[in-house]
């Protein structure tokens, strides 16, 4: 693949977002004074220029170093989270780019072959390739309404059918305060229940059982 081909790797350890091909870019200026980057390997290379690259509607990188023929686009993790101010949530299978203040997602990265790659369309293609329900549940549960929110792109969606949010909703029927009815003669309801096994004998028994009659409350042992 080439640079202009290629997706963009997220990058903790880059210091700057780096491209390899002029037409990524939306602008570009030359730099105003002399700039070296010291690659993986300990080479140096100088840039060609600086600009704009615009990765989907909702998020573009500012300050991007053009390095031609570069095989591969940077994106610099300290460099996003300062320049636009979100949050990376980074799990085993993606991470997730949001504002900070909103929380709204505004892109999804990745991982392959232990890198987190973020690729060159609108962030809410790339949400799409996740079923709703299985980004309800990687995103711990929140709303439908919250879900929109976070992907505009489920602005449709009119249900989830989370069985466990319908579970967590569920409401206990209490206990009723009083019996509504109760017999009007002695025997005619008997209530038994048994104790046991007790550490200790008594009158060499482990066991008692109880009956109690419901209409005079009288109990045997």
């Amino acid at each position: 693949l080439t640079a202009s081909q290629s997706p963009w790797i997220i990058d903790s350890g880059a210091s700057d977002h780096i491209a390899g091909n002029d037409s990524l870019f939306l602008s570009m200026s030359s730099l105003k004074s002399p700039h070296l980057i010291t690659l993986a390997d300990g080479s140096k290379i100088a840039p060609k220029g600086i600009g704009q690259v615009s990765l989907s509607p909702m998020l573009n990188l500012k300050s991007v170093l053009f390095v031609p023929n570069c095989p591969f686009n940077l994106i610099s993790l300290s460099q996003l989270t300062k320049s636009l101010n979100c949050l990376v949530t980074f799990n085993a299978e993606s991470c997730v780019i949001q504002e900070r203040g909103t929380g709204r997602m505004i892109g999804v990265g990745h991982e392959f072959g232990g890198l987190y790659y973020f690729g060159m369309q609108p962030s809410a293609s790339c949400v799409v390739v996740l079923p709703p329900k299985l980004l309800h549940d990687r995103l711990g549960h929140p709303s439908l309404s919250k879900l929109k929110l976070l992907v505009p792109s489920l602005k449709t969606l009119e249900e989830l059918g989370c069985e466990s949010c319908q579970l967590g909703k569920h409401v206990r029927s209490s206990f009723p305060k009083q019996i509504e009815k109760r017999c009007n003669s002695v025997f005619t309801t008997i209530h038994s229940d048994i104790w046991g096994l007790g550490h200790v004998t008594s009158f060499g028994f482990r066991y008692f059982v109880t009956f109690i009659d419901e209409f005079s409350r009288c109990t045997w042992v």
